[in-house]
């Protein structure tokens, strides 16, 4: 199980309690904060609660990050259903981590979902038609989103797309820095 950095703890504390009022809200932290973290203790806590958690991503590599995390804080003694291209897994597991774009695919299959708690990773993509596909056909009764990124790349910040009600935003990084949490950089560029 992972011990939370106090800055993590506060953005789920903040997360659930806007969820728990029945907002959808959107937690921004950088890269390199533990947003994965912060996701698998949201996972831990919907599942105290009773609640089906569906995790959503839309990269490999991300879901493979996110189920370790996962396993790491839920323990081995928590099966988590994968849902990705070639898969035929389980839909009465408690937690079930997903790529978009392969739920798109299988939208009927989702109504075992409904209901569910939303967690959805990298969220800033959450317009695009396959996201809100999926989130449609999951029809969850809570939702809440984790980025770095609030800024869609049509310039419109999350809170525009009238998806998210609320976005809560965790430490820059120069004060994670100073507090050890990211590692410090140099840039250096070449001049021509």
């Amino acid at each position: 199980m992972f011990q939370l950095r106090d800055y993590q703890l506060k953005l789920v504390e903040e997360g659930e309690r806007s969820m728990m009022a029945g907002e959808v809200p959107c937690l921004v932290s950088s890269t390199g904060s533990g947003k994965t973290v912060i996701l698998a203790e949201l996972a831990r806590r919907a599942l105290t609660r009773g609640e089906l958690v569906v995790v959503i991503c839309h990269r490999i590599e991300i879901l493979t990050q996110i189920v370790a995390s996962l396993q790491k804080h839920l323990g081995q003694q928590e099966v988590i259903a994968i849902i990705q291209a070639g898969s035929r897994p389980r839909l009465d597991r408690r937690v079930t981590v997903g790529m978009v774009p392969t739920m798109c695919r299988r939208l009927p299959v989702l109504a075992a979902f409904v209901g569910c708690t939303l967690l959805a990773d990298e969220c800033h993509h959450s317009l695009s038609t396959t996201w809100t596909n999926t989130i449609a056909a999951l029809s969850p009764k809570r939702m809440i989103g984790l980025t770095a990124t609030p800024v869609r790349p049509d310039g419109k910040g999350l809170g525009d797309t009238g998806l998210f009600h609320r976005l809560i935003l965790g430490p820059e990084p120069a004060a994670l820095m100073a507090i050890g949490a990211l590692a410090r950089y140099r840039m250096f560029a070449r001049s021509e």
